[in-house]
């Protein structure tokens, strides 16, 4: 992507598909599980080794899909509520 020299590279996923699938996990007190993506941390970093500076998702499964990008790119969650409204 970085070959027609552009400064910036912003990438808008309207359907991030791999957010939904979940692995349910169990915390470290044993009791309590929580639902952990599998394959949507892969494709953060599948978008971050293509150089992508900044990403816009649209309505998210899961909030906690922002972590697993590096702190350096920034992670837009667009909720379609107030524009479908």
């Amino acid at each position: 992507l970085r070959r027609a020299s552009a400064k910036n590279i912003t990438a808008v996923i309207p359907y991030y598909g791999y957010s939904r699938q979940d692995r349910l996990t169990k915390n470290s007190d044993g009791t309590t599980e929580t639902a952990e993506p599998i394959a949507a941390s892969d494709v953060a970093r599948m978008l971050e080794a293509m150089g992508v500076d900044r990403v816009m998702c649209m309505d998210l499964h899961n909030d906690s899909l922002r972590g697993f990008f590096a702190p350096t790119t920034p992670v837009e969650h667009l909720l379609p509520g107030p524009v479908a409204a």
